[in-house]
């Protein structure tokens, strides 16, 4: 794997069960940990089936060990499942033409971890990543329709809430919520204010150079919604400095030179404006 070599020893140094809430296996806690770098530097390749490819190496790895490491298998699973299912939909998105068959996935990954947690979160709790995944993968399948969000919207603000009661500095469930409340209207508690103060929370509880990577591009944005571009451009600028080949930051800057921030031009991306308002299924 083309990264290996990269990981950061203060990743393994972490204690893995730091702030877990519902407990995982020290194994998985590592490894997500060692996948996030993966998930930085991905956005450096040439070429995107380099990346699929080595999402493929790297769950084959997860699978052959997981039976094994797991304190909690079928939880572990399916965090792991849906890790792999958001990676895929980054970088497949584009491949996938009207995509029926990345969102079709994603739908089916949502409604096992919704099954999931209706048979177990009451009696044996959800660990933070399920959460936060659970979220990731209910966000990115609900954009296809207008009525699907408004039927899940509320939900995955719940979930996002619940990772952070867990872990209040867990830099992914922050940003996402910062997100979803930037994009949800106000009469659901959503405001552009209110996600600018959550990217920043997000920013300031990093606790690696991973974590301050992802989290300073969106706080970036936040500033940039809030007319702050110039200290929106230093917080995007120290994020490319760590990863100064992600073609997703050089993206981001060229956009931004539009005055146009990664929330629009995600939103137009996302197809959501141009679909059926009203369907309620692929």
């Amino acid at each position: 794997m083309k990264f290996r070599w990269i990981i950061f020893t203060v990743l393994c140094l972490l204690p893995a069960q730091l702030f877990a809430g519902v407990q995982i296996s020290d194994y998985t806690a590592a490894k997500l940990r060692e996948f996030s770098v993966y998930r930085m530097h991905f956005s450096a390749y040439e070429n995107v089936y380099d990346v699929l490819n080595d999402i493929d190496t790297f769950e084959a790895e997860i699978q052959k060990n997981l039976a094994r490491e797991a304190v909690d298998y079928e939880q572990e699973k399916l965090i792991w499942e849906s890790e792999f299912a958001m990676e895929r939909y980054v970088y497949k998105f584009d491949l996938d033409k009207g995509q029926k068959n990345i969102r079709i996935m994603l739908r089916e990954q949502m409604k096992r971890n919704e099954a999931w947690l209706k048979d177990h979160e009451a009696t044996d709790g959800a660990n933070k990543w399920l959460y936060v995944l659970t979220g990731d993968v209910t966000s990115c399948y609900m954009t296809f329709s207008v009525a699907v969000t408004l039927l899940k919207g509320l939900w995955v603000r719940e979930l996002y809430e619940k990772a952070v009661e867990q872990d209040p500095l867990f830099q992914q469930a922050n940003t996402n919520l910062g997100q979803w409340l930037f994009y949800a209207p106000g009469i659901f508690g959503g405001g552009k204010k209110k996600a600018l103060a959550r990217f920043q929370q997000a920013y300031d509880g990093a606790r690696t150079e991973v974590e301050q990577y992802f989290a300073g591009v969106y706080l970036s944005q936040g500033l940039l919604e809030n007319k702050e571009s110039a200290l929106s451009s230093q917080y995007l600028s120290k994020s490319d400095k760590m990863n100064p080949n992600s073609k997703w930051i050089a993206t981001i800057k060229r956009i931004n030179a539009q005055n146009i921030s990664l929330f629009k031009y995600n939103r137009k991306r996302s197809g959501i404006d141009d679909n059926d308002p009203n369907a309620t299924e692929l």
